[in-house]
């Protein structure tokens, strides 16, 4: 029925490029072949969220700040209530020091959330009903582990990911929490990727895992790589 019908949701990808000093640091890491495969992949991700994580040298330009700065600066003119999904790494991105909520250029006034592993239940269910109480703006970040499926934040009018996640169901989980029967309004959705970065790589290996999730849900033969892929553990 009309009544049961859902909102629109905008999904859309915010693309930027890395400049300059970061650029050089980012193709150091990238060639440097005394750094293991896994931990060069961890540094590259890290590096790209917040330079300060890896090279605390000063003035090193974060491009992906930068891009998502305003990008947040856009959904506060156009409403009220933003939540965002940090994935994978919170210290040095959404906890710590030097994190990423001191460069985004948040406007006084606005309440800032923050919601991961050390945060109660009892907190977690404040800040939801607060998001949906709060007079004035509010942007919640959210690590991505610890996106509950009871919670619900679709008194939120955007949700963004500031990374993703390692496959495509855990952000539909995500994107869940605010695009949700009960929402009332249409809602914004972007996801934040590096040109030419390994956050394109991983964007690329996300869409064809769950194409060869579901070509074996069909019955449909599967490629030896998507074998491959089926068989990688998360």
């Amino acid at each position: 029925s009309e009544s049961l019908k859902m909102p629109e949701l905008d999904e859309t990808t915010t693309s930027y490029n890395l400049q300059g000093l970061e650029k050089d640091i980012y193709e150091e890491i990238l060639n440097d072949d005394e750094i293991p495969s896994a931990s060069k992949l961890q540094i590259l991700r890290q590096f790209l969220l917040n330079p300060d994580i890896v090279d605390p040298t000063p003035g090193i330009f974060g491009s992906k700040i930068e891009s998502f700065s305003q990008l947040l600066s856009h959904r506060l003119e156009k409403g009220d209530k933003a939540v965002i999904f940090a994935n994978d790494f919170t210290n040095g991105v959404i906890r710590g020091e030097n994190t990423i909520l001191q460069k985004l250029n948040i406007p006084e006034g606005v309440k800032i959330e923050i919601i991961d592993g050390p945060i109660s239940q009892e907190d977690r269910l404040r800040i939801q009903n607060e998001l949906r109480e709060h007079d004035g703006k509010m942007v919640v970040f959210v690590s991505g582990q610890t996106a509950d499926v009871g919670v619900d934040f679709s008194a939120a009018d955007s949700v963004d990911f500031y990374n993703e996640p390692w496959s495509k169901f855990n952000k539909r989980q995500q994107l869940a929490r605010v695009y949700r029967p009960g929402v009332e309004h249409d809602i914004e959705s972007s996801t934040s990727i590096g040109k030419g970065t390994i956050e394109e790589g991983i964007n690329r290996y996300i869409i064809a895992k769950e194409r060869a999730i579901l070509k074996l849900l069909k019955g449909i033969p599967t490629t030896e790589i998507e074998k491959q892929l089926l068989e990688h553990d998360d």
